[in-house]
């Protein structure tokens, strides 16, 4: 079963290869937005450096620090915060993200059908790590043909012929 996730990222590569470049184009443009609109206010956006790794943890962790950003107070800045912090996480957290899911899910179902097809149908018939194990295992204990005198001979001669 663990081919599967190999199958699976096989299968997903060209996709997550567009994901990604998808990806990094959406997070790069609201790390330029942030840095251009809150950077003179808070340190985390005062250089493209800092702003791209504070973006990609606000990611991880659903929108971020919103209160911190809705009191940059007069000129506009409130309006400019909420609608920061509302396209992030509405394009950001919600279809990105969901977006790399329906790829990767729909890779795995695809992989599933791959290997179910390889194993006669029977998703039971796909092999297990632990059979997988226990088939190493087995092989690597397997008793052996044991070796001859006559093997020892042959190699005693030749190294023989092979020193005079």
């Amino acid at each position: 079963r663990l081919a599967i996730i190999n199958k699976t990222l096989s299968i997903a590569a060209i996709d997550l290869y567009h994901f990604v470049l998808m990806f990094v184009t959406v997070l790069i443009a609201y790390a330029v937005m942030a840095n251009t609109t809150f950077g003179v206010r808070f340190a985390q956006y005062s250089s493209l450096a800092r702003a791209l790794p504070t973006c990609f943890l606000s990611m991880l962790m659903g929108g971020g620090d919103y209160s911190a950003l809705a009191d940059i107070g007069g000129g506009g800045g409130g309006i400019m915060a909420a609608f920061y912090y509302l396209t992030f996480v509405l394009l950001v957290v919600i279809v990105l993200l969901n977006m790399l899911l329906a790829i990767l899910v729909d890779s795995y179902a695809d992989a599933m059908q791959e290997m179910k097809d390889e194993h006669g149908g029977d998703e039971d018939a796909i092999p297990s790590i632990w059979t997988d194990m226990a088939q190493a295992t087995a092989r690597l204990f397997r008793r052996r043909s044991p070796v001859t005198d006559d093997v020892f001979i042959a190699a005693a001669s030749h190294l023989r012929r092979a020193g005079a």
